[in-house]
C-alpha cells in the first residue's frame, strides 16, 4: 500500500503531533554515575518477538501498550517499504491520522511476513520500544561492557560519558596528566594524552566499539583535537559463544594496545630530545602478532 492511499482518513480530527519517548541523553561525568544509570539493564532489557505482539500503534502512542523511541518508530517505518514515510507522518498535525496511516502501512502482507521475523527490544521499567532487530541479534547490555572492560577502566581516569536507553559511549583519559610538548603564546601547555573510547548500543543501531586515541591540545582558544591510533568493534549478531569470545578477543586486544602506545610514550619521554621535534612526530602503533577477531557471525 502506498502512503498516498493510507493517508486517506478523516480530515476532521483534532491537532496534535506523533507522540513518541523523548528518549534523552544525559551526560555523566563519573564512572559511579554511569554505573547507576545502567544498574541492572541486563534484568529490564527483554527481547519480545513482533509475532507475540499485536502490530497496531494506537493514539499516536503506543504499539501494544509499550510505547516507541524516534529511532524505534523510524525503523518501523523503515520495515513498511513505504519510502519517507517516518519523515512524512512525523510532519502530520492530525490527531491520529498519523498512527492511522502508519497502521495501513503495517497492515500490508510485504510489512506483516517482514515484522514476524523481528524482535522488538524492550526497556520493561520504562515500557519502551528501543529499537527492532533480527532474530539473531546478540543483546549486550551496557552494564556487562562496563563489566567486561573493568580490568581497563580501573586503570584510567573517566572522562565523561553520553548514555540513553540505546547507546553508551565512554571516553576515560591516562592516569598521568599526559606530555607537554611545548607552550602555546598564550602559556598554556600543548599537551598530548592517551585515551579510550569505547561506545555500545542495545538496539541494533550500533556495534561494541573500542579505540585508542590521543588527545592535544590544537589552539589557544582550548580547542583539542583526537587522533585514533587503532579502532575494534563487534556486531551484535552470531551464536552467542562465539560473539562472547569476539568480545573477550577486543577486550584484550584493546588493553594490549593501549599498554603498548603507553609504553612507546614513556620512552620517548625518557630520551633526551628537542620538544619541538616530537611535536611533528605521530604516535605510530607498532605491528602486533596477535589474531584479530573475526567479524563474520
Amino acid at each position: 500500500m502506498s502512503l498516498k492511499a493510507s493517508l486517506n482518513t478523516n480530515p476532521n480530527m483534532e491537532n496534535d503531533m506523533l507522540n513518541v519517548h523523548p528518549n534523552p541523553t544525559r551526560c555523566l561525568k563519573s564512572l559511579e554515575e554511569l554505573e547507576a544509570c545502567v544498574q541492572d539493564d541486563e534484568r529490564k532489557l527483554q527481547l519480545i518477538p513482533l509475532a507475540s505482539l499485536e502490530l497496531k500503534l494506537r493514539d499516536d502512542t503506543t504499539l501494544s501498550g509499550l510505547t516507541l523511541t524516534r529511532r524505534a518508530l523510524r525503523q518501523l517505518c523503515s520495515r513498511t517499504q513505504a519510502r519517507g514515510a517516518f519523515n512524512v507522518l512525523d510532519r502530520l498535525s492530525e490527531r491520529g491520522l498519523a498512527s492511522t496511516a502508519l497502521n495501513n502501512l503495517l497492515a500490508s502482507e510485504e510489512a506483516r511476513c517482514d515484522l514476524q521475523r523481528r524482535v522488538a527490544v524492550v526497556n520493561s521499567e520504562h515500557s519502551v520500544i528501543t529499537g527492532f532487530v533480527g532474530g539473531g541479534y546478540q543483546l549486550y547490555p551496557h552494564s556487562r561492557m562496563l563489566k567486561d572492560f573493568s580490568g581497563l577502566l580501573d586503570q584510567v581516569d573517566f572522562h565523561e560519558s553520553f548514555w540513553n536507553l540505546d547507546t553508551l559511549h565512554v571516553r576515560v583519559l591516562e592516569r598521568q596528566r599526559g606530555v607537554t610538548l611545548r607552550h602555546l603564546p598564550n602559556g598554556e601547555p600543548d599537551r598530548i594524552r592517551l585515551g579510550l573510547d569505547l561506545g555500545n548500543g542495545v538496539s541494533g543501531g550500533r556495534a561494541l566499539k573500542s579505540s585508542v586515541f590521543t588527545l592535544r591540545l590544537i589552539c589557544t582558544n582550548g580547542m583539542v583535537a583526537t587522533q585514533t591510533l587503532s579502532r575494534r568493534k563487534v556486531a551484535h549478531r552470531g551464536r552467542s559463544e562465539r560473539f562472547l569470545k569476539r568480545v573477550e578477543d577486543v577486550i584484550e586486544l584493546s588493553r594490549d594496545e593501549y599498554e603498548v602506545i603507553e609504553r612507546q610514550v614513556d620512552d620517548l619521554i625518557a630520551r633526551p630530545f628537542d620538544p619541538d621535534w616530537l611535536s611533528r612526530q605521530e604516535l605510530e602503533l607498532p605491528p602486533m602478532k596477535m589474531p584479530v577477531p573475526s567479524m563474520a557471525g
